[in-house]
């Protein structure tokens, strides 16, 4: 392959990394202001360290990838930024993995047998794509431009292992997706709240995304000429960091749709203040005295369990750090230390369920 030939490739390359960037701030645009109300306020624990981890890192990649493509670089600065890129990339994408795995957990009620399944699985995955990522950053060989002043980086040679690390990527996906699938028909057939709604929403259409991009990555690692290898490898970063964001995101706002004064509609100022205290995720009566606590919500089935694993999910997921798993493993017992269960989840028998957090 000629070097005009490498350059054009390169061409590619970089619309679709601009795109991504553009994409990137985009979406940060649209979702600063539920990120300044919603969280930024929130006192700090594993979650919150979690969105920014996943929220802000990404802004280093793609800055990164843009400028290897844009400035004036010998061979041995390109791959000493290229590999720096490309360990950024992939430990951008296992954070946004590990908030995949966090709210597989609190879909399956903080369960220590998943939290360890999930947890040996991520091992299985991440220590693998991290080898073959090792492997495939030192087999980088750039070519040299005749035009010393010619921009970017120009890609010649690199081994073909890359595809290992989209593979791996999507069985983890798949395996989440089967977790979330398989609780997911006990909630919809037990309870109809809004979290349930968000959790799987979620959980559907990011797995959707992200599979059908890792597909087209691994096609291209193994059909097109090898200086497509990055085509989509920023887009794909990209799109882990905004939708793993907003998992955390529609979280907190299904949460404040049971709290007034964490709307997005109510002023700043307001917000700062009722933020900033103790929030309550109970089943409230509206008529009761706020001082008396939550009463227990009771009902028929599970239709009237609405919103009630909402607060139980929000809950867990922004006290984590502090929190602790299920004392029995599986998460679903008769009595938990986040919800306690009076009565069978069975259709026709009356649900008795409580749930007093406060996440400090």
């Amino acid at each position: 392959m000629t070097f005009a030939d490498l350059v054009q490739i390169k061409q590619i390359v970089t619309y679709l990394d601009v795109a991504a960037a553009a994409l990137l701030v985009y979406d940060y645009i649209l979702t600063l202001p539920e990120e300044i109300i919603l969280v930024w306020p929130a006192r700090w624990n594993l979650g919150k360290v979690l969105f920014f981890l996943t929220r802000y890192p990404v802004f280093i990649d793609t800055s990164l990838v843009l400028v290897h493509q844009f400035s004036i670089l010998g061979p041995n600065a390109c791959k000493i930024l290229f590999t720096t890129i490309g360990w950024l990339l992939g430990v951008g994408i296992g954070i946004a993995e590990v908030i995949l795995a966090m709210r597989t957990w609190v879909i399956w009620s903080r369960s220590r047998r998943i939290a360890i399944i999930l947890i040996i699985c991520l091992v299985l995955v991440w220590i693998p794509i991290f080898w073959v990522l090792n492997d495939s950053l030192s087999s980088l060989v750039f070519a040299v431009p005749s035009d010393p002043t010619f921009r970017g980086c120009v890609l010649s040679t690199q081994k073909n292992v890359l595809f290992v690390v989209f593979v791996l990527i999507m069985a983890f996906e798949t395996f989440i997706l089967v977790l979330t699938l398989v609780k997911g028909l006990e909630h919809f057939r037990h309870a109809s709240s809004t979290l349930v709604a968000v959790l799987y929403r979620d959980g559907l259409l990011n797995y959707i995304y992200l599979f059908v991009l890792s597909i087209i990555n691994v096609t291209v690692l193994l059909t097109a000429p090898h200086g497509y290898t990055t085509l989509l490898t920023a887009m794909q970063r990209v799109m882990h960091s905004i939708l793993s964001a907003r998992i955390l995101l529609h979280l907190r706002q299904a949460a404040s749709s049971r709290n007034p004064d964490l709307s997005l509609n109510n002023r700043w100022d307001q917000t700062q203040t009722n933020v900033s205290t103790d929030f309550e995720f109970a089943v409230h009566d509206p008529d009761a005295d706020p001082s008396s606590g939550p009463r227990r919500r009771r009902g028929r089935g599970g239709s009237k369990m609405k919103n009630v694993f909402l607060d139980i999910a929000t809950a867990t997921f922004w006290s984590v750090a502090g929190a602790g798993g299920d004392e029995d493993g599986g998460g679903g017992g008769e009595s938990d230390t986040w919800f306690g269960r009076e009565a069978g989840e069975h259709s026709g028998e009356h649900v008795e369920v409580e749930l007093w957090q406060t996440v400090h």
